[in-house]
């Protein structure tokens, strides 16, 4: 059984997404980086973004650094937002400790309102379950530079 739903206290949106697709050596391709600078043009659009009051974290493997560079260039933010990468945001099908990954992101629950996390297939698979979202069916299909969008306050889960 995994760890308890998580208790945000100023977070509002918690974002988890796939890195964009990649080459050997985890360099994004074109299409992964295209993909991430759609992404974030589309969340801020849409309004799912709280720039004011935001953290990027990500996993320590490249793909997903880069991608989090990607997404926060797109917004113009650099320097403006915490970026950190976290070894406990790493899965693959083999390792996926959502308890830790979920430790990291308590940690910002009372800091920032928006808080979106750039990591790996089997981690955008768990979060939404292990925060207690309410999660939509056939969510295991996460393509690259998708994922969830976690409402914490309403306990919600949309697909993006």
């Amino acid at each position: 059984m995994g760890p308890e739903p998580a208790p945000f206290m100023k977070l509002q949106k918690l974002i988890v997404l796939r890195h964009g697709e990649y080459e050997h050596g985890g360099f994004l391709t074109d299409l992964g980086r295209a993909s991430i600078d759609n992404l974030a043009v589309s969340l801020l659009k849409f309004g799912h973004l709280n720039t004011d009051s935001m953290a990027v974290l990500c996993s320590r493997e490249l793909r997903a650094i880069k991608s989090a560079q990607v997404f926060i260039g797109t917004l113009w933010l650099q320097g403006k937002i915490d970026e950190e990468s976290h070894k406990e945001l790493y899965s693959s099908d083999r390792e996926c400790d959502t308890t830790n990954a979920l430790r990291v992101i308590k940690g910002y629950s009372d800091k920032v309102e928006t808080l979106v996390v750039f990591t790996h297939l089997e981690m955008v698979q768990e979060i939404p379950r292990v925060v207690g979202a309410d999660v939509p069916r056939g969510y295991h299909d996460v393509e690259y530079a998708k994922g969830f969008i976690i409402d914490c306050k309403a306990h919600t889960c949309e697909q993006i």
